[in-house]
């Protein structure tokens, strides 16, 4: 797994090259990407990159194709990194049955075969990855996608800059004396709070979603400031769990003034009731490289806490075992 970690500025750089297909211009006013788990946090990644665009990002985790997924307005990117992720695959006939303009991505799997019958531009990435392993391929593939909608301009080079800005602190962002390894060390045997402004909810949840998966631990997850209208009086009880949490806030050089003075009263109001509180801010120059920046230190932070806790980082079995169950039952 650290090999794969490792890989994410290759990752970026070599999606800037993916060889995108004749993509339908539209003026869409909504990207809709259709994921499930490592597959889809790309699709919130995006939306937290690109938060000052024309049109809106979301992501759709369900089988459930929302009913303003219209024709001409409205461009469907099925991803799955495998290709047979069963929700995706319900969100992706939908789309095709609506009329709405679809693009896949995928190493493989059914999602592949479908688009390749059925003649639907399709984006096909490196496979042998866990699909968390493979964020650098899947966001660039999106961003790609997006700029050959005629959506963004200019993708290739913000891919290729990034990449370029995280292989120059490769060496400061892993090791025995980086923060990734201090984060680790604190997160071990206590429950990690992560809060973020809410146009970067995309770094927290990929902590979080990294170290459930990597680690095999709970991390919880709010965004400011929504969590100081309710979520900040409950930070008292169950004491005995409250004093073993970790609290961390990123924030990022364009984060709101006044989110940064709600952290700051925030902190001051909750740091006799856990154990610790960091705040981490992002690095870089553009939005892309600040968002990857923080991605990629929570990447290296899983990882060094599953060896913490004596987990094998690549082995999921109780995702497998769900899949297998659910196969069984048709």
């Amino acid at each position: 797994m650290l090999d794969i970690i490792r890989s994410l500025p290759e990752q970026l750089i070599g999606a800037s090259r993916l060889e995108i297909p004749d993509i339908t211009r539209a003026g869409y006013r909504r990207v809709l990407v259709g994921g499930m788990g490592g597959s889809a946090i790309g699709g919130d990644v995006a939306r937290d990159v690109f938060r000052d665009v024309e049109f809106s990002i979301e992501t759709i985790r369900d089988y459930h194709l929302p009913p303003y997924a219209l024709p001409g307005e409205t461009l469907f990117i099925a991803v799955s990194y495998s290709g047979n992720t069963e929700e995706t695959l319900s969100l992706f006939e939908q789309a095709l049955e609506r009329g709405v303009d679809t693009v896949a991505i995928t190493s493989g799997g059914r999602l592949a075969e479908i688009s390749r019958q059925k003649g639907i531009p399709l984006i096909t990435i490196p496979g042998g990855y866990p699909p968390r392993g493979a964020l650098g391929w899947i966001f660039g593939a999106l961003s790609m996608v997006m700029g050959g909608a005629g959506l963004l301009e200019g993708v290739e080079e913000l891919l290729n800059e990034t990449g370029r800005f995280l292989t120059d602190i490769a060496e400061e962002i892993e090791g025995e004396e980086s923060l990734s390894m201090d984060f680790a060390s604190k997160f071990y045997r206590r429950l990690p709070i992560l809060y973020a402004p809410s146009d970067m909810l995309s770094v927290a949840l990929r902590w979080q979603a990294q170290i459930n998966e990597n680690a095999k631990q709970m991390a919880h997850v709010n965004v400011l400031p929504e969590m100081n209208h309710n979520e900040i009086n409950g930070i008292k009880h169950p004491p005995e769990v409250m004093r073993r949490s970790w609290v961390v806030f990123f924030r990022d050089m364009d984060t709101h003034p006044r989110i940064l003075k709600r952290m700051e009263i925030t902190r001051s109001l909750i740091e006799e009731d856990v154990l610790g509180i960091d705040e981490v801010e992002s690095r870089g120059g553009s939005r892309m490289e600040r968002i990857f920046y923080l991605i990629w230190l929570g990447d290296f932070v899983s990882y060094y806490l599953a060896v913490y806790n004596r987990e094998d980082p690549l082995a999921i079995p109780r995702i497998s075992h769900l899949k297998e169950a659910l196969g069984r039952e048709g």
